[in-house]
């Protein structure tokens, strides 16, 4: 009977969270499309895109395997649903994941949300994109030049026997027109550059990906810096602000985390137990209420109470 008590507790949790967080969300982005403000891909469907995040988020964990549907705010839930939306992204198709920092959720767009969204962008300049990665190995003739602030690769011979993951010296990506040809933008990094740019992930570069699929990890990561140069000079400001504020804050978020895992080892000095004199805290009361004020929050800046025309980035 207790087992079943508890089990009735989660399906009522799982339903107030779904209906405070999916729901919200769903009502205002249909404000937003339905007002002009926002434009959604052809063949994209919200509802579709938010059960989807709301699958994938009962699935998720944080490091410690507790569930981020626990442990994550709904604030950082929602805003997590609204930048997937808005980028016309789907956890359905790995075009991004669920990463728990701390008590923060956070929508990750991967490599394949990318370039769907790098798509989405030049289609609506009428730009049929090509995209084309190689990557330089020691041995390689390899020469570019700059033109008015803008790469172009003249020349790259390549022998086969210099093809070899632990012989990498870097890579291009050059993003162009199908039609026409031309070059819109082409991406020159060092594999000094790569690496660095792994360190920023969530692994850390350490993945069996980086190890034992070096050259697929760096071809990723030399398509995502080029596509997110031309993503973040799109016109469209609310694809712009999701970007950004997920690039910024899966950063922040990254680093505060790790802040608060030091802290923790290494310790602050805070007396576990009270001495018998002293009068105990009231914890439970100021956690209602420092709930009660967010979840407030929350709702007037999603279910549009006096909320701004943008959705609150």
């Amino acid at each position: 009977m207790t087992q079943q008590k508890e089990t009735q507790e989660r399906k009522n949790q799982l339903a107030i969270i779904k209906e405070d967080v999916v729901d919200v969300i769903h009502k205002r982005i249909e404000q937003l499309v339905g007002s002009g403000d926002l434009e959604m891909p052809e063949n994209y469907s919200p509802n579709n895109a938010l059960m989807s995040f709301w699958l994938t988020l009962q699935e998720t964990e944080d490091k410690n395997h507790r569930p981020a549907i626990e442990v994550c705010t709904k604030n950082s839930i929602a805003n997590a649903a609204m930048d997937m939306v808005i980028q016309g992204l789907t956890t359905s198709k790995d075009q991004g994941y669920l990463i728990v920092y701390g008590s923060k959720l956070v929508f990750q767009r991967s490599y394949f949300g990318t370039a769907a969204v790098l798509k989405r962008i030049l289609e609506a300049k009428d730009i049929d994109a090509d995209i084309a990665t190689e990557l330089v190995f020691e041995g390689d003739e390899f020469l570019y030049e700059v033109q008015v602030g803008k790469k172009y690769v003249t020349r790259h011979v390549q022998q086969f026997e210099n093809i070899d993951k632990d012989r990498i010296l870097g890579g291009y990506c050059i993003i162009s027109d199908r039609s026409t040809g031309e070059v819109i933008h082409t991406e020159v990094m060092t594999i000094d550059q790569i690496r660095k740019a792994w360190s920023m992930g969530n692994q850390g570069g350490t993945g069996d990906l980086h190890k034992d699929f070096t050259d697929e990890a760096c071809k990723r990561t030399l398509i995502n810096r080029a596509c997110k140069v031309l993503i973040n000079s799109s016109d469209d400001s609310y694809l712009k602000k999701a970007v950004q504020r997920q690039e910024v804050l899966a950063t922040e978020t990254a680093m505060e985390a790790e802040m608060e895992e030091e802290a923790n080892a290494e310790g602050l000095g805070v007396d576990v137990f009270p001495e018998e004199d002293s009068e105990p805290a009231e914890v439970v009361d100021a956690e209602v209420e420092e709930a009660t004020e967010e979840t407030d929050e929350w709702q007037a800046q999603y279910a549009g109470e006096g909320a701004p025309a943008d959705p609150g980035f």
